[in-house]
C-alpha cells in the first residue's frame, strides 16, 4: 500500500498477475469479494481501478516491484 505524496490521503495498490485469467480468479475468491464488500464504508471517492502493463522487467530488473 501506498500514499502518494502529492495527494496525502490518497493510497494505491500495486498487483501483478500472470494474466487477465489469473486477475479475474483472485476477484472470485472470498476474501477478496468480503474486502470489496466493504470499501463503499471506507472510502471517500469510488474506487478506481487502473490496469495496464510492465515496460521493463526480468528477473535482474531494478524495476521490479
Amino acid at each position: 500500500m501506498h500514499e502518494l505524496i502529492d495527494q496525502p490521503g490518497t493510497f494505491m495498490n500495486i498487483e501483478v498477475y500472470k494474466d487477465e485469467a489469473a486477475f479475474q480468479s483472485h476477484l472470485e475468491t472470498a476474501h477478496v469479494k468480503s474486502f470489496l464488500g466493504k470499501l463503499d464504508d471506507l472510502l471517500a471517492e469510488p474506487l478506481t481501478v487502473y490496469q495496464g502493463k510492465a515496460l521493463f522487467g526480468g528477473e535482474n530488473s531494478k524495476a521490479a516491484l
